[in-house]
């Protein structure tokens, strides 16, 4: 899972609480994240060739409850030293 910068103009509940937003154009309401993988099949009870991203956004608080900001951190120093 990886900070989802690319994102804007969105909106979306804190995954884990559920009670605050998150908006992208808005740093302090907190972070989107992005995770890639192959779709689950229901039906067939594996995982398909589909591959998909999956998006979710994290208020402040739950960030901190969660431990993510490590996560952030280490993202961070990734794009600054690939520049």
């Amino acid at each position: 899972m990886h900070p989802a910068t690319f994102i804007n103009g969105e909106e979306f509940w804190c995954q884990h609480c559920d009670r605050n937003t998150v908006k992208s154009n808005e740093p302090l309401t907190g972070t989107f994240f992005s995770q890639f993988g192959h779709e689950w099949s229901t039906e067939q009870k594996k995982t398909t060739s589909e591959y998909t991203m999956v998006i979710f956004a994290y208020c402040p608080d739950c960030i901190k409850l969660l431990g993510l900001q490590t996560l952030i951190n280490h993202y961070n120093d990734e794009q600054a030293s690939d520049k």
